[in-house]
């Protein structure tokens, strides 16, 4: 893919939310959902792009989502609901809520407390990913990619930290928000996400060669001391 057309692309995608969030709210002065959509925004063309520069096999890879026939069949049933579906509820949700109000609103220390783990999260995610030449956006083993496992960053602390960063994103951005209305669709993501960890967790100790040993060394899937 030419790179022109792949900025343009992750720009159109990293666009889509936030223009959901504010559109939606009717307010151009809304600070906290102005952060977020620059954060949103830099998040996604300033680290899909720096992804890609270091695992250039990525952008095929994750471009062909589930187009591709190995694709888990549990997960091609997970994967338009993490990410697409609820992703784009929370933002509606968020929006609408801003503008009509009506449910309960978190207050100024909450909001502002909630946007660090937020970001943290998102950079958790990048960072697993920038480790992981294998970071596709689907369940499925890559023999074709010569897949093995990956021990090294933070997965030397929890065999799953893309989903760990996942789950304290979407955990933390209705807070950040304001909205306890996009907490439902939130909420459900990150549901979804452990879900999808014990499953593909499975998947792995069942058919990636040394997974086991590795998941034998590093104990916790998602929080250390905890699961």
């Amino acid at each position: 893919m030419k790179k022109s057309k792949l900025v343009l692309r992750l720009v159109v995608l990293g666009l889509y939310g936030p223009a959901l969030l504010i559109l939606l709210s009717g307010d151009a002065g809304w600070i906290e959902g102005w952060a977020y959509s620059g954060f949103a925004l830099a998040y996604t063309v300033i680290g899909r792009l720096a992804l890609f520069a270091r695992n250039p096999g990525l952008a095929e890879e994750r471009a062909a989502g589930l187009g591709r026939a190995d694709v888990e069949p549990w997960d091609r049933k997970i994967v338009p609901w993490i990410g697409f579906i609820l992703p784009t509820l929370t933002m509606i949700a968020a929006g609408l809520d801003r503008r009509l109000g009506g449910a309960p609103h978190f207050p100024v220390w909450v909001r502002a407390s909630s946007a660090l783990p937020m970001v943290a999260g998102a950079l958790l995610g990048l960072w697993a990913a920038l480790k992981n030449p294998f970071f596709s956006s689907v369940v499925r083993l890559q023999p074709d990619r010569g897949q093995v496992v990956v021990a090294s960053g933070p997965y030397r602390v929890i065999r799953h930290p893309g989903y760990a960063g996942a789950v304290a994103f979407n955990l933390f951005t209705p807070p950040a928000l304001g909205s306890s209305w996009a907490m439902i669709p939130a909420g459900i993501i990150v549901a979804l996400t452990v879900l999808r960890t014990r499953l593909e967790d499975r998947m792995l100790r069942e058919r990636l060669v040394g997974y086991r040993d590795y998941a034998a060394r590093t104990r916790y899937r998602l929080v250390p001391g905890l699961w």
